[in-house]
């Protein structure tokens, strides 16, 4: 069970190359180094974005990803998806 308080996040593991994820119509993260082709490294970090309170409705939630691919194989490659709890997340994935 979820306490009130529990800060929630959202995991979408690696993205290659760069996202910008949404929770409801709002943005909630993105990762993107405005490196170029060959020089980024943002394919290579887990995405994890701390969902702000009262976004997260009891029911009828609507998750966003858009993925910027910049050459090559694209999209979430590697590593969970879903939603935990930040202790959850300190505990098991850091």
């Amino acid at each position: 069970m979820i306490e009130k308080d529990e800060e929630i996040v959202l995991l979408f593991g690696r993205i290659d190359d760069f996202d910008r994820a949404y929770l409801n119509g709002k943005q909630i993260g993105k990762t993107y180094d405005g490196e170029r082709f060959g020089s980024s490294g943002s394919f290579n970090e887990f995405r994890v974005y701390t969902i702000p309170p009262n976004l997260l409705r009891d029911r009828n939630n609507l998750i966003e990803v858009l993925v910027e691919e910049m050459g090559n194989i694209g999209g979430i490659y590697e590593g969970s998806v879903g939603l935990t709890t930040r202790t959850a997340y300190e505990r098991y994935y850091r």
